[in-house]
Order: C-alpha cells, then structure tokens, then sequence
C-alpha cells in the first residue's frame, strides 16, 4: 500500500538518510549567495568563459537562428553545427575525429559500457583503473560487467605489476585514468602510461576533463601532443570551457562505433544550439588565454607556498585544483562555514566522492582570482587554524 504522502517505501529512504547523518555524510543542495564581495573557490568555470561577452553573443545568436533545442537525437535530425564542431574539435586536438555527447558523465558512462560490451569480444573485457578515476568511470564499468582491477593512485610500477599477472589473460585489456584529477590537482605521467599500453596491447582511455582549457598547446589540453597513441580521450565543455556538455576523441572507426553502440547519444535529444554556439566560441578563444593561464599558475604556486606553511595537506596538487585535507568530515563541515561566514565559498567534499578518512576542502584558482582574494583566503584559513 502507498504511503499516505505518495511516497512508497518512504520510511526507508527516511532511515538511510538518518544513517548518513549520524556519518555526517549527508548532503544537502548548496545555497549560496553571490553578492558582489563573494569569493568563489568552488567553480569549475576556471577561465571564467561563462560570463566571456563573446561567448555569450555566440550563445544569442545560434539562439536566434536555431531555436532552443535540437528537439530530437542526432541520428534522427543532425543540424550542421554539431558537426562543423566536432570537425574544428580534432583538429584543434591532432586527431581523426570527435563525438559531442550530452555531459561528461554521460560520456564516461555510456562511452565505457560501450566500448567494454562483451557482445563485441570472444572474451570478457579486463580493465585497469587508476584507484581513484572518477565516480562516472566507475559506473560505465560496472554496467558494462568487466573485470575490474584497480591500481594505487598514480602508481604506474604497481600498474605494470598487475599487467604482468594478467598477461596471459585471453580477453581484451584496457587501461583507464584521467589527467588532472578532479579532487587531488595532480597529473599523470602521461608518456609512460602510454608505454604501458603499447607494451601490454591495452585500450588506453583517457579522461582530461579538469586539463582541457588549462594546459598543452594554445590551451587544448596535454593529450594533444600525443593523440595518435591514446584510443579514445573524453572530455567536458563544463569546466574551463565554461559551458555544459562532453565530447569524445577518437578515430574514424571508433566514431562509427560509437553512433551505433552508445546509448548517451543515440537515445538523447541533443545539446541545444545556444551550447554549441556558446562551446565554439570559447573553444576559439583558448589559443588567446595564454596570459590568464599564466595567472592561474602563478597564483595557485602562492596559494600552495602559502597552505604548506601552514603545514596544511594538500597532496600532492601541481594545478589549479588545490585541496587541504583535513580527514574528520565533521571538521570539513565546520571549516566550510567558517569560510563561508567571511564570504569564501569552497568544497567540502566527503566519502563516497573521496576515499575514507580523505575528507577536505577543495578549493579551484581561477583566472578571475586576485592576489588580495588569495591573500584574504589565505588569512582566512590561518585565523581558522589559530582558532581550532
């Protein structure tokens, strides 16, 4: 029978919410207030390309010539534009070809259980992860049934260990990891991960979410410089790019592969036209954003300098992705509304986002960031640490 409110099983979902208060991993949606004196530490808009003028007007105009939405999947009406972007897309990335998908975590979800479909293979697929890849790779992963092995974060010795046990293994191997990863700011080895692959015959597949607009040549990412020996690279227009949306690098015939196979874009309306228009643009501008990526490392290294005398962890972070971690996930809590209380809005993030007893604040330098922001910042935190 349903609950009197409408809800079946309401008690239920009332119970696990209370076990994870009692674990004071329960979430709430943020509520934020932006005044013009707010500090925000939390955005993934890192080149502030969002509020870009040109990007806007870009966005207005395919607007007004599209309309709103594309009002169906692609394979049923594919207007141009989303083309002529993918075009602009591989080239600017030294590659064959290039898919628009919905999100980035679309993307990762429905590409891998795509790409990793036991229909496709005489064996089971095996795959390789980074222990602490994102949360969408896991779930691609686990729908598409493979066997997963999971090695320690960023630890290509202990990669090239598991690799030998599973030499002889009969079915196909593929290696999963990001860039930049999105809660730790550190980066892979990028060209001894790909020696690893061409040794071991393994599928390399690469996510570069956080990197793209930030680093490589004229801004479009690291993985540029080696396209033509990576498989398939995905990545999202919702972070530097400052738009929504993800996109997947890959050749012709993986392309082809992907149109039949992955379910996020076969069984999805596409992005609207105001997107596309809004990613182009953007996507235009990075090669002239030199001077704020510039910036943006140059602050983050104050920043870093800064947290380290105050003997705050903050990993093993080299980017614009800076966390202090704290462990307890209380404190975390505590410390963000601290923050917050003198106009500093940052992340707290906490298991299952992190592993256990890696709760922290994170915290993205971006380019619209001033050295007095920092510096308040920064004052913030060491009046904090004074205080506890």
């Amino acid at each position: 029978m349903q609950d009197l409110d409408g809800c079946r099983y309401r008690s239920d979902y009332i119970a696990y919410c209370e076990k994870l208060k009692g674990k004071t991993l329960f979430r709430k949606l943020a509520n934020n207030s932006y005044e013009e004196d707010v500090i925000n530490f939390a955005t993934n808009d890192y080149l502030a390309l969002s509020q870009n003028a040109d990007v806007i007007s870009a966005a207005r105009s395919y607007t007004s010539k599209w309309g709103t939405s594309s009002k169906s999947s692609r394979l049923i009406d594919n207007p141009e534009i989303f083309s002529n972007l993918e075009r602009k897309i591989a080239l600017s990335k030294n590659s064959e070809d290039a898919l628009i998908l919905n999100s980035g975590f679309v993307g990762n979800v429905t590409v891998i259980a795509a790409l990793l479909n036991k229909q496709v293979f005489k064996h089971k697929p095996i795959v390789f992860s980074d222990k602490l890849i994102h949360s969408s790779m896991h779930i691609g992963i686990h729908i598409s049934g493979a066997l997963h092995v999971r090695y320690r974060h960023l630890d290509l010795n202990h990669l090239e260990s598991l690799l030998k046990e599973n030499r002889d293994y009969l079915g196909p191997k593929f290696i999963f990891s990001e860039t930049i990863f999105s809660m730790d700011g550190d980066v892979i080895d990028l060209e001894a991960i790909i020696f690893l692959a061409k040794k071991y015959n393994a599928f390399l597949y690469i996510d570069e979410s956080h990197d793209i607009g930030m680093l490589g040549d004229k801004g479009y990412g690291i993985t540029s410089k080696y396209t033509k020996h990576i498989d398939c690279i995905l990545g999202s227009f919702s972070k530097a790019i400052g738009s929504f949306g993800g996109y997947v690098i890959c050749s012709k015939q993986l392309k082809e592969y992907l149109v039949n196979r992955c379910a996020g874009l076969i069984y999805s309306v596409a992005l609207p036209p105001m997107i596309i228009g809004a990613i182009e643009k953007a996507w235009d501008l990075l090669p002239t954003l030199n001077k704020e990526r510039d910036e943006i490392i140059k602050n983050t290294n104050y920043l870093l300098s800064n947290l380290c005398n105050l003997g705050l962890n903050t990993g093993n972070s080299s980017t614009h992705i800076v966390p202090i971690i704290l462990e307890k996930t209380k404190c975390v809590l505590t410390f963000q509304q601290y923050l917050k209380d003198k106009k500093i809005i940052v992340s707290a993030i906490r298991p299952p986002s992190v592993s256990p007893n890696t709760s922290r604040i994170k915290l993205s330098v971006c380019s619209g960031h001033n050295k007095v922001q920092i510096d308040h910042l920064i004052s913030s935190i060491k009046t904090y640490e004074q205080l506890k």
